[in-house]
């Protein structure tokens, strides 16, 4: 969160002297105002003034006036001093005025933001600067709108400023908002044909979106200019709504910006049709209505149902009910739209039903929503990067609506060639058209070396995939679904996977796979599953299923793989890495970089480096092992039901067990593995944020070393289980945590609150740093 510090920059030659000044003593400061001469307000000098002295624990003094010539002296008593300037005392409070207090205690707070506020100048600095003058500079900036030749059927105009700050922290001179950020709404009227507002600073100097609502005839047309960076204390700033060239269908939105005092020079403008609202999908799916605004349309977007498995409350009853016959399973959903992602992209969901909060996660991306209308809110996707979130009404996350943008495939010109929705040419297996395919379950798309399965933008594939070979490419923008497939169990699913790479035969010579783009839904079994290859790369899948032990994606014995940018909600592991017995032949997996991540499992563990680690001691294996693994950057939406005799189940994992039912010998070494920048997002009370751990074997001991937890955030609202490191008398080596917090606390040591260890003696090198 950026915090906007106000700072003193002016040039000496616009300084002028306006009041005389006096040699002070030691006790006593005379104050010595120095006013901007080009650009001060010319009754600066009768504004209400306030002085707040401060030393490192407490207010020392407070003093307020009806104008400056009432701040007669400053007691000298403490280190710094706050001198605050304002044209009201309207809509402005602050929240005491009696010295003696904790310095942070010292607020100027903006009593309602959409009201008039007044202008405000100041100075924060120390008392022997403060001993010399006083130069007051403007915190509030100057924003003037402007209409232009507006139609004679115009109403009003609604703009919204969002991520404004409204306290002035006075002890640092720091402004924040007063409990979070907050969006400014201001409303032109057809007589205001240049109204002029003050603002307190944003809070972040990032691009933000301008958004904006016009109504000619009663009828609304919302818009959004894209603003490079936010606005900072001190500026001058113009909007101007140029409706010159409504003849011909458009209005043309500008956005000026300068210091304050200078003129403003233009920083952001585009040209707007008249805004309209694309219906195609409105009210097709019972439960939302999603748009996204894209120039000066509200694009209305499919949203489609996902079946998901609610284990917190169902686990029992639903264990083998394979093919939701007791139609105990929950229907999310998840809507896709392409966007070119050029800055923040803006998105309108109204639910279907009434609702009383609303929340947009992961929550540290910060994604405040607005209500604009019954049962509809709004908000900004700030980034390409922070554009995969999960929308929760009421905290329900069974019946939560997943958004999973994406940009247009740069490559699909080459196999979309508008003549046929599906083709195989040229080792191609295309299908597109929009529409939906579906294939025989006993006939998979089977692809070998150098062939691609393109699934193409708004097309849903009722399939499954075999792959064998080397340089095998399935990407698109479309969906690859298992709803038709059979979905079968006993103990376990033993339905087939989705995508199955089965490089098992042996050779272990299969390098290069690339999977992109798809979104992966409803799977039997596993869904991706991929056997003995190198150089992988997994990059901007989705992926949404309900069986049971229903893994998403396995890698299972390889060397050089990437996983980025996915959103993943599964049963079972998102993401595990192992070596198993079925293998062909059992080899370690080395050097695993998993990054952007979003994971949600119901059940088991997010990512878990593990469980199967190969087997070093059975004559028919003495192989395996898993090391230089980086997890940066992900975070963990949901984990729940974690034991409470065991740490087997978390949101991050790292835990060692043998390759298999056949192979009961002693695991391979688990080593040099960093979790870095992840956050456990406010997880299911039951369950646990992050373990390591091995089971007891007879054979022998295993080996996991060089573990390290770095700036791993631990977020949680109404508590969870603890994290846990469970030897079972394996051996375990330099484990670290380093940064790594729980609420805002630093975890320091082993605490039966939020970090235990089962057997001690089992580690060596624990340390916290």
């Amino acid at each position: 969160m950026k915090k906007t510090l106000v700072t003193l920059a002016l040039l000496p030659s616009l300084i002028v002297m306006s009041t005389a000044c006096t040699r002070d003593n030691i006790e006593t400061i005379h104050p010595c105002f120095e006013d901007p001469e080009a650009y001060a307000p010319a009754d600066l000098a009768n504004w209400p003034h306030a002085v707040f002295c401060f030393d490192d624990r407490s207010c020392t003094d407070v003093q307020t006036a009806d104008n400056r010539q009432g701040i007669t002296s400053i007691e000298r008593v403490g280190t710094r001093a706050t001198v605050v300037a304002y044209s009201s005392a309207e809509n402005l409070r602050f929240t005491t005025l009696q010295s003696g207090a904790n310095p942070y205690d010292y607020i100027l707070e903006v009593k309602d933001l959409d009201a008039e506020i007044p202008q405000i100048w100041m100075q924060c600095a120390s008392l022997d600067r403060t001993a010399e003058s006083i130069a007051l500079t403007p915190l509030t900036s100057e924003l003037k709108l402007r209409l232009i030749d507006a139609p004679e059927a115009l109403g009003r105009i609604e703009i919204l400023l969002p991520g404004m700050n409204n306290a002035l922290y006075l002890f640092s001179g720091v402004t924040e908002p007063a409990s979070q950020p907050a969006t400014k709404t201001l409303r032109l009227e057809p007589s205001d044909l240049e109204r002029t507002v003050h603002l307190f600073p944003m809070l972040s100097d990032r691009p933000w979106n301008l958004d904006f609502t016009i109504s000619i005839d009663g009828a609304q047309y919302p818009g959004t200019l894209t603003i490079p960076r936010g606005i900072e204390a001190g500026e001058a700033l113009e909007v101007d709504f140029d409706f010159s060239q409504m003849a011909s269908g458009s209005y043309k939105v500008s956005y000026r910006e300068a210091q304050y005092g200078l003129t403003p020079s233009l920083l952001a403008s585009n040209t707007f049709e008249n805004a309209r609202y694309d219906e195609t999908f409105k009210d097709k799916n019972p439960y939302y209505n999603v748009y996204v605004l894209q120039g000066s349309t509200w694009k209305s977007v499919e949203v489609h149902n996902a079946l998901c498995s609610n284990a917190p409350r169902y686990h029992e009853q639903i264990w083998n009910d394979w093919n939701n016959s007791k139609k105990l399973r929950d229907t999310m959903c998840y809507a896709q739209f392409l966007d070119a992602f050029n800055g923040p992209v803006r998105v309108r969901v109204e639910k279907r039903g009434g609702f009383s909060q609303v929340q947009v996660r992961p929550s540290t991306w910060d994604i405040a929503t607005q209500t604009v209308a019954a049962n509809t809110v709004e908000f900004t996707l700030p980034s390409w990067e922070h554009r995969k979130v999960s929308v929760e009404f009421d905290g329900d996350r069974y019946h939560n609506l997943f958004l999973l943008p994406n940009r247009p495939d740069p490559a699909r010109e080459q196999y979309a060639d508008g003549g046929s929705d599906r083709y195989f040419r040229n080792g191609v297996y295309y299908f597109g058209g929009g529409k939906e395919h579906t294939l025989s379950e006993d006939d998979p798309i089977r692809l070998t070396s150098g062939q691609t399965l393109y699934i193409d933008e708004g097309t849903t594939l009722y399939a499954r995939v075999e792959a064998r070979g080397s340089n095998i490419t399935i990407a698109g923008r479309g969906t690859l679904s298992g709803a038709k497939l059979q979905h079968v169990g006993s103990q376990y699913s033993s339905g087939n996977i989705l995508i199955d790479v089965l490089n098992n035969d042996g050779s272990n010579n299969c390098s290069g796979l690339r999977i992109e783009g798809i979104t992966l839904v409803d799977t039997p079994n596993w869904c991706l599953r991929i056997f003995n290859t190198d150089n992988v790369t997994i990059d901007n899948i989705n992926m949404m299923h309900w069986i049971l032990n229903g893994d998403g994606i396995d890698i299972c014995t390889g060397k050089h793989i990437t996983i980025t940018d996915c959103m993943l909600r599964t049963y079972d592991d998102c993401i595990t890495l192992k070596v198993r017995h079925n293998a062909r032949p059992i080899g370690p997996i080395e050097d695993v970089k998993i990054e952007r991540c979003l994971v949600w499992t119901e059940l088991a563990r997010g990512i878990v480096v593990g469980p199967e680690c190969g087997d070093m001691t059975s004559l028919s294996y003495q192989t395996g092992g898993i090391s230089d693994v980086t997890v940066s950057d992900c975070v963990v939406l949901e984990a729940s039901r974690a034991n409470d005799d065991n740490f087997e189940n978390a949101g991050l994992a790292v835990m060692a067990e043998s390759a298999g039912s056949n192979a009961p010998g002693v695991p391979g070494p688990i080593e040099n593995v960093l979790f870095e920048d992840c956050v456990i997002d406010d997880i299911h009370s039951s369950g646990r944020p992050i373990t390591v751990t091995a089971r007891a074997h007879a054979d022998g001991k295993c080996t996991i070393s060089q573990v390290t937890f770095r700036n791993v955030e631990i977020i949680t609202r109404s508590g969870c289980r603890v994290s846990g490191i469970d030897p079972q008398g394996n051996i375990f080596r330099n484990l670290t945590f380093e940064n790594c917090t729980y609420n805002g606390l630093k975890i320091s040591s082993l605490d039966p609150s939020f970090l235990v260890c089962t057997d001690i003696d089992d580690v060596t090198g624990l340390r916290f740093e």
